[in-house]
C-alpha cells in the first residue's frame, strides 16, 4: 500500500502540520465579451466602473478573510456610525464558489466608516519571517522584501487597503485610455514630495518603469512589464504616457501591486542605490530610520507625506524572526502586535484558536489560500534537463497524502492557476491526469509503473542511482515537504540517494536565483488571481522560475491569452496553456495550495473599525491606514471611548 505511512499517526508526529499566509479571493468568469475601451478620464479616488477602462478584469471581494474573535468582542460596526460611500469596483464577472474552508464561517468585509476618528502617534511593533534582501522594490522576490520597502514608495494606482480587490489612484489624480487601449495616459498630483524635499514628476515615472522593465537587472517580479509595454513618455512635468504593445485586460491591475513604484530619478542617477537600505528614499508615508541586519529594521512617519493626516502612526518596527518558536512567544508576550506574514503552523492557529486568553488579544485569520507549493528541478543541470527524469519525479510524487497531513485537510490539489481562479483546469480534471490520480485511495499503480520505467530508460539502477540533493527553506511548511518528496522519489524510483539541506530563506533564495541547487521545496503566491500575474512569475523564463525552464509554445499562448478581452476566449486559452505546461514534463511540478493564517492584535484598528487583509498578501502594504488603539487593560471597543482621536500633529 504505497503511502499509506504518511497517513498514519506516526507520521503525523513526525512532520507537524505547517502553514504560510496568503490571501485569496475569486476572478470573475463570464462569457459575455468585455467591450474594448473608450477614452475616458478617472477620478482622483477611487477607479469606479463607469470610468475605467473596462478591460481590467476584476477579483470581486466577495468575501474577507475568516477571522476568530474574542467571546464577547464585538461582531459589527457601532450602531452610531454611518456607511461612507464606497467606490464602485472595476467590473467583475460573477466568482466561481471558494474552495471549502474549514475554519469558522467567512464574514462579508466591513464597511469604511470615515467619521471614525484616528489616534495618531505609536510605534508598531511587527516581525518577518527573514531579513531584507533588498530595499528595492523592483528586486523584491517575495512579500517579505515588500515589507522592507513598499511603506517608502507611492505607486501610480494602489489597491485600497481598506476595500479589498478596488483599484485607485495613489500618485496619479486621473488617468485615460485610447480607444484602441494602446496609450495610457496618466496625470499626476502637483506637489507629492520625497522625503529629500524633491519634487515626484512625470520624468520619475518614466524612468521608474522604465527601470522596471530592465532586462539587464534582476526583476523577479516586474520583468512583465516589457511584454506590456512598448515606451514610456513624458508629455509634460505632471503627465506620462505608456505606450502598449497591445491592449491587455491585466495591465492596470498587474501595476497596482506593490511591486511597481515610484522612485526619484535624480537621487538614483546622483548614485544612490535603494537597493541598500541608507539609500532607499521615497515619498511614501515612511521614511528610512535604521536597519540592523538580521535583526531589525524601522521606519518613521514621513511629515511631509502627499496624503493630510496620515500616516497615522509615529513608525513601526520590524524585528526579523527566523525562529517560530521566538515568532510565537512574541505574540503570546504581545512583544509583536503584527505581520504580513506568520511561521505559524496549522496547529499552532488551531491551539490559539480555542484558547479564550489569546482571543481576548489578537484576532486569528485564516486564509484559504493562491500559495501554490512545488517541487523545482533546475533544467540546467544534468540529469534534471533529461524530460524522463523530471516525468519520473512528477509520476512518483502522491499529492493527497500531503494535502492530508501537512496541509491539515486544509489545503486544496496542485496546478498551475490557484483554486478560486475560473482560469485553473478545474479539480476533476487534475485528479483524472497520472501524477494526480489515485486507485481506491492509493498511489495509481500504473503511475508507479511508467515512472519505474522512466527512471530506468533514463539510465538509473541499484548500481547507478541518481546521487543530488533535495534543499528547503527555513519556512514552514517547506521543510516537511521537502522531507516527505524526498522519501516518496526514495521509495517509488528506489535507486534515489538524496541528502537533505534546510537553508535561511534569504540564502536559500540567492542559491535559487545564482542556480545552485538540484531539487527544491518552494512556493509562490500570486498577488492578484491573473494568469498574467501568475504565468510571468513562475512558468516564462524570469529571474522567479527558479528551474529555468520555458516550455516550447507557453510563450506564444501567453501573449495571446493576456491580449484577449472575451473571457470565455481567454479561459480556452489559459486551459490549453496549463495542458500543454503539464504535457511536457514540468520542472517547476504543482503539488497544492495551501489555506495560510496570521495573527493581528485587536489594538490595530482601521476606518473599517477592525484590520482588513488584502485580497492579495503582495498588495496593500504602506500602513498608512492604521492606528493603535491605548495600550489599556480592558482595551476598549470600537467607539466605546470618544476621547479617542485627535488632531494630527
Amino acid at each position: 500500500m504505497v503511502y499509506s505511512w504518511l497517513r498514519k499517526p506516526k507520521f503525523l508526529v513526525f512532520i507537524p502540520l505547517a502553514l504560510l499566509l496568503v490571501v485569496a479571493l475569486a476572478c470573475g468568469d463570464d462569457d459575455t465579451p468585455t467591450p474594448r475601451p473608450t477614452s475616458t478620464n478617472v477620478p482622483a479616488t477611487d477607479v469606479p466602473a463607469a470610468t475605467v477602462t473596462p478591460e481590467v478584469m476584476e477579483e470581486k471581494p466577495t468575501a474577507a478573510p475568516t477571522a476568530t474573535l474574542a467571546p464577547g468582542a464585538p461582531t459589527s460596526i457601532p450602531a452610531t456610525a454611518t456607511r461612507a460611500p464606497v467606490p464602485t469596483p472595476i467590473p467583475t464577472p460573477t466568482p466561481l464558489p471558494a474552495p471549502k474552508e474549514l475554519g469558522p464561517p467567512t464574514p462579508t468585509a466591513p464597511p469604511v466608516q470615515e467619521e471614525l476618528q484616528p489616534i495618531y502617534g505609536g510605534l508598531l511593533p511587527m516581525a518577518q519571517i527573514s531579513d531584507c534582501r533588498s530595499f528595492d522594490p523592483f528586486r523584491a522576490l517575495s512579500l517579505v522584501d515588500l515589507t522592507c520597502s513598499a511603506p517608502y514608495y507611492h505607486s501610480l494606482l494602489e489597491f485600497d487597503p481598506l476595500r479589498p480587490g478596488v483599484l485607485k489612484c495613489d500618485a496619479c489624480t486621473e488617468f485615460s485610455v485610447s480607444p484602441d487601449g494602446k496609450e495610457i495616459t496618466f496625470k499626476l498630483h502637483e506637489g507629492i514630495k520625497y522625503t529629500n524635499g524633491s519634487e515626484l514628476t512625470a520624468e520619475d515615472v518614466k524612468f521608474s518603469f522604465d527601470r522596471a522593465m530592465d532586462p539587464a537587472q534582476p526583476r523577479p517580479k516586474t520583468a512583465i512589464l516589457a511584454s506590456y509595454i512598448e515606451r514610456n513618455e513624458v508629455v509634460d512635468k505632471y503627465t506620462v504616457r505608456m505606450i502598449m504593445k497591445a491592449a491587455r485586460p491585466s495591465f492596470l491591475r498587474v501595476i497596482g501591486r506593490d511591486y511597481h513604484k515610484i522612485q526619484s530619478k535624480a537621487w538614483v542617477e546622483a548614485g544612490n542605490d535603494p537597493h541598500q537600505a541608507a539609500t532607499a528614499m521615497g515619498s511614501g508615508p515612511f521614511k528610512f530610520v535604521n536597519f540592523r541586519e538580521a535583526v531589525s529594521h524601522e521606519a518613521e512617519k514621513n511629515p511631509n507625506y502627499f496624503t493630510e493626516g496620515k500616516p497615522y502612526l509615529d513608525g513601526y518596527k520590524v524585528f526579523i524572526l527566523t525562529d517560530p518558536g521566538t515568532e510565537i512567544a512574541a505574540y503570546t508576550t504581545e512583544r509583536i502586535l503584527f505581520t504580513h506574514h506568520t511561521q505559524a503552523g496549522i496547529s499552532d492557529l488551531n491551539r490559539f484558536a480555542r484558547d479564550n486568553s489569546f482571543l481576548a488579544k489578537f484576532d486569528i485569520f485564516f486564509q484559504p489560500g493562491i500559495n501554490g507549493i512545488h517541487l523545482v528541478v533546475n533544467t540546467n543541470k544534468a540529469p534534471y534537463d533529461d524530460p524522463r527524469v523530471r516525468e519520473a519525479i512528477n509520476l512518483a510524487l502522491h499529492r493527497q497524502p500531503i494535502m492530508a497531513t501537512i496541509g491539515g485537510g486544509r489545503y486544496s490539489i496542485g496546478k498551475p492557476m490557484g483554486p478560486n481562479n475560473p482560469m485553473a483546469l478545474p479539480d476533476e480534471e487534475m485528479l483524472t491526469r497520472p501524477g494526480y490520480r489515485e486507485l481506491n485511495g492509493e498511489k495509481h499503480p500504473d503511475d508507479i509503473a511508467r515512472a519505474r520505467q522512466l527512471w530506468a530508460e533514463a539510465g538509473f539502477s541499484a548500481a547507478n542511482p541518481l546521487v543530488g540533493s533535495m534543499v528547503s527553506p527555513n519556512a514552514k511548511p517547506h521543510p516537511d515537504l521537502a522531507q516527505v518528496y524526498k522519501a516518496q522519489m526514495e521509495e517509488v524510483l528506489q535507486h534515489v540517494e538524496l541528502t537533505f539541506t534546510n537553508q535561511e530563506l534569504g540564502a536559500w533564495f540567492a542559491d535559487m536565483i545564482a542556480g545552485k541547487f538540484d531539487i527544491t521545496a518552494s512556493g509562490n503566491g500570486a498577488g492578484i488571481s491573473d494568469p498574467d500575474d501568475r504565468w510571468s512569475q513562475l512558468f516564462l523564463k524570469v529571474d522567479r522560475n527558479f528551474s529555468d525552464q520555458e516550455i516550447p509554445g507557453i510563450r506564444d499562448l501567453w501573449e495571446k491569452q493576456s491580449a484577449e478581452f472575451d473571457t470565455a476566449k481567454r479561459r480556452d486559452i489559459n486551459y490549453e496553456m496549463q495542458r500543454l505546461y503539464l504535457d511536457n514534463a514540468p520542472a517547476t511540478m504543482p503539488i497544492a495550495w495551501e489555506t495560510q493564517g496570521i495573527f493581528v492584535h485587536k489594538r490595530l484598528m482601521t476606518k473599517a473599525g477592525v484590520y482588513v487583509l488584502s485580497e492579495g498578501r503582495e498588495n496593500a502594504m504602506q500602513l498608512y491606514h492604521i492606528w493603535l488603539l491605548p495600550e489599556t487593560p480592558d482595551r476598549p471597543s470600537i467607539g466605546a471611548d470618544p476621547g479617542f482621536g485627535g488632531t494630527p500633529p
